[in-house]
């Protein structure tokens, strides 16, 4: 398993999770969903190495491919690279306090 701060590690699980694994991010909303988390956390403070990004949603179940544009996707919002999307929202408002939710609830069932 990669070393990704736990929540990010959540996001990552929420993308995986609402995903197409058919067609990965080529799907407009899929793309704008998976940018839309990355953006967020990033806002929030978090850093992220793409291929760490990528890494984890391969081990979670995204295909090769997949998992290679999730992480260049992530690569790009980490480095401020603009990268149009369809508009959203596509997550709630407070899904970063969500992710850090969980990611205390899994620390506490290890």
């Amino acid at each position: 398993m990669t070393d990704l701060d736990p929540v990010v590690a959540q996001a990552v699980r929420t993308i995986v999770l609402t995903v197409n694994r058919e067609t990965a991010f080529s799907h407009p909303i899929d793309k704008g969903r998976a940018v839309e988390a990355l953006r967020r956390l990033k806002a929030a403070g978090y850093t992220f190495e793409g291929w760490e990004v990528g890494q984890r949603g391969r081990e979670l179940g995204l295909t090769e491919s997949g998992g290679i544009e999730l992480g260049e996707l992530a690569a790009k919002v980490a480095h401020g690279v603009t990268i149009r999307t369809e508009p959203g929202p596509w997550l709630r408002e407070d899904i970063v306090e969500t992710w850090r939710t969980a990611a205390l609830q899994d620390s506490q069932n290890t």
